[in-house]
């Protein structure tokens, strides 16, 4: 008897937009007989565009994964009923803070992984996979700040050379 397999998963569908625009979402999961369009963001809960509006992330907690969900539910679900899918974006924050969908998306395979009986113990899998999540996260902000300070040592390195300095 062969095992039975709990989640497919592609990433980075293609050809799965109705209008024929080059719009796709990260992954493409079936889970049971359920199929989950996923489009993953991460958002900086104090860049001024959620930080200083009204109602932002300094009034209410989570606010920039909502506004995430929100711009990424507009953009992806005719193409998620257009596939007979359900959509759920993947907002988190650099921080570490996890949208509602997120979560969502954890509980549907943490249950998957429950009703199976899988070998290793499901809360020990959902560690891991929040483990994994948290290090992806990290590893994208290092490379956000190493790139910044490259750019500032590039010009630097310019403006040592002779280049304009900008006016301060």
């Amino acid at each position: 008897m062969e095992p039975l397999l709990l989640v497919v998963c592609v990433k980075e569908p293609t050809r799965l937009s109705p209008d024929g625009d080059r719009n796709r979402p990260d992954l493409q999961l079936v889970i049971g007989s359920q199929q989950i369009l996923v489009d993953v963001t991460i958002r900086n809960p104090t860049s001024p565009t959620y930080y200083e509006c009204r109602g932002g992330s300094a009034e209410q907690q989570l606010r920039s994964t909502v506004i995430a969900e929100q711009q990424k539910t507009a953009k992806y679900s005719t193409m998620a009923k257009a596939q007979g899918a359900k959509f759920l974006p993947f907002a988190v924050e650099m921080y570490g803070g996890m949208g509602k969908s997120a979560k969502q998306l954890l509980q549907l395979i943490n249950k998957s992984a429950r009703d199976h009986m899988l070998m290793w113990p499901y809360q020990q899998m959902m560690q891991n996979l929040k483990g994994d999540i948290a290090i992806s996260i990290q590893r994208g902000n290092a490379i956000a700040i190493l790139a910044g300070y490259q750019r500032s040592v590039a010009k630097s390195a310019k403006v040592h050379r002779g280049g304009v300095a900008a006016s301060a």
